[in-house]
């Protein structure tokens, strides 16, 4: 089957094991016409929203100003529209998502760009009609038998927060054992891979095509 045609690839900084086995599956990234541009991370972390940011956030849904808080989260939000696919690396940081992904989030949810509330308080989610993979990594090991993980509140909030603004078509990839040395953590990486060239079969050699045209944004 053919492939997404433009992918927004999210990756977080760090070298934790499991981040570094995220850069290992050599996430693609493919653009058709226009240039994937992927928020990094890394290099440029989104800040945390402070009281003034907040401020400027709502201030200007009232009053129509752009300040720079306003201008940032506007742009980020404006790269999430046009891919067809978006994918997240997002290792597990003490039982939860990495603090840059969350700065990244609470800069993407925003009333009136990505979700509305009508006057019964309904929520309508805007991001429609894209893919959403979310490559879930964690240096221990597999839950037994596929019991839930009660020490994963990642993958849920994850799930809950994409859907709310209207991502509802999510796979999930997950890599355990990214700490484990040897076969078992290679045995992973390859499984993981494997689920990641059956979503993008173009495979990585389609970024590598359109070096130009994509940013990376996982560990170097």
């Amino acid at each position: 089957p053919a492939g997404p045609t433009t992918a927004l690839t999210i990756g977080v900084p760090g070298r934790t094991r499991s981040t570094l086995a995220i850069a290992e599956l050599e996430i693609p990234g493919l653009s058709v016409g226009r240039p994937v541009v992927t928020p990094d991370l890394r290099r440029h972390p989104v800040p945390h929203l402070d009281q003034p940011t907040i401020e400027e956030l709502y201030g200007a849904k009232s009053s129509g100003t752009v300040a720079p808080a306003t201008a940032l989260s506007d742009q980020l939000i404006a790269d999430l529209f046009y891919p067809d696919a978006i994918v997240i690396g997002a290792p597990l940081y003490n039982s939860g998502i990495a603090s840059p992904l969350k700065a990244y989030i609470d800069h993407i949810v925003r009333s009136g760009r990505t979700f509305t509330m009508d006057p019964q308080g309904n929520f309508t989610g805007l991001l429609t009609g894209k893919s959403v993979t979310l490559i879930i990594a964690r240096g221990g090991p597999a839950p037994l038998n596929g019991t839930p993980d009660s020490a994963d509140f990642q993958t849920p909030y994850l799930d809950t927060i994409l859907r709310f603004i209207g991502l509802t078509d999510i796979t999930p990839v997950r890599l355990f054992a990214t700490a484990t040395p040897g076969a078992q953590r290679d045995e992973n990486l390859s499984r993981a891979r494997a689920e990641i060239d059956a979503l993008f079969p173009s495979g990585p050699s389609a970024a590598n095509n359109n070096n130009n045209n994509v940013t990376t944004t996982e560990p170097e």
